[in-house]
């Protein structure tokens, strides 16, 4: 086994600053986290920024997205999704990204930023694409860090 194989390798799914907010601020705090652990860390930064920034690539079309999710994961990068949960745009980026992670070696994460209302929906939508993790502490970057498998929600 290289020794390249043993690094945790992140792929983080969602805003990035600019614009600054709730989603965007955690992914690049999350972001430095890996890299300062020594991960290795890319964002696709599926928000309205697309500023160039060191690890940041950016989204620029549904296509282009797949593409980089698929390429991601089949280099053994585990897939994190941060989103809202708040529209029928984000619950497809969620999807989509579960459905990619399960390319990679390392199983997926999902990360809901708002209310119940994704957590009330994970039986219907998510029973076997991915693991979940509605936020509600800073627990979400420490199983990001040490590479622990978040719970399934049943």
């Amino acid at each position: 086994m290289k020794p390249s194989e043993n690094l945790m390798k992140v792929l983080l799914v969602g805003d990035y600053p600019p614009p600054y907010g709730g989603v965007s601020v955690h992914v690049e705090v999350v972001h430095q986290a890996v890299r300062a652990q020594g991960g290795i860390c890319q964002v696709l930064d599926v928000g309205k920024g697309h500023l160039p920034a060191d690890g940041v690539v950016p989204a620029t079309g549904y296509l282009a997205c797949a593409a980089h999710l698929a390429r991601y994961a089949l280099r053994g990068y585990r897939i994190h999704v941060h989103t809202s949960g708040a529209n029928p745009k984000s619950w497809m980026l969620a999807s989509v990204c579960a459905a990619a992670g399960r390319l990679s070696p390392q199983p997926p994460i999902v990360t809901f930023h708002s209310g119940l209302g994704p957590v009330i929906n994970v039986n219907a939508r998510y029973r076997a694409t991915g693991f979940l993790t509605p936020l509600r502490s800073s627990r979400c970057h420490h199983r990001c860090l040490d590479g622990a498998r978040p719970s399934r929600r049943r």
